[in-house]
């Protein structure tokens, strides 16, 4: 199964249209080194859909910064 990540600068667009083209609801934003850095779930973001100003901004705004994580380890 492949992951799906998007770049912090991606548009809501773009991630609106992943989103719908492999029927996911969670995407991992990460950073330019791999790292997690945020995370946009469809809940978030589905109300943008006809939002024209909304749907071009970056994911940086919308995305969800706190998020929890664990090792593989533990």
């Amino acid at each position: 199964m492949d992951t799906f990540t998007v770049d912090v600068n991606d548009s809501l667009e773009l991630v609106l249209n992943i989103m719908q083209w492999r029927n996911i609801h969670h995407v991992p934003v990460i950073n330019k080194s791999k790292k997690l850095i945020g995370l946009l779930t469809w809940r978030d973001i589905k109300d943008f859909l006809d939002d024209k100003e909304m749907i071009t901004t970056s994911v940086k705004s919308t995305m969800i910064k706190d998020v929890i994580t664990i090792s593989q380890n533990k």
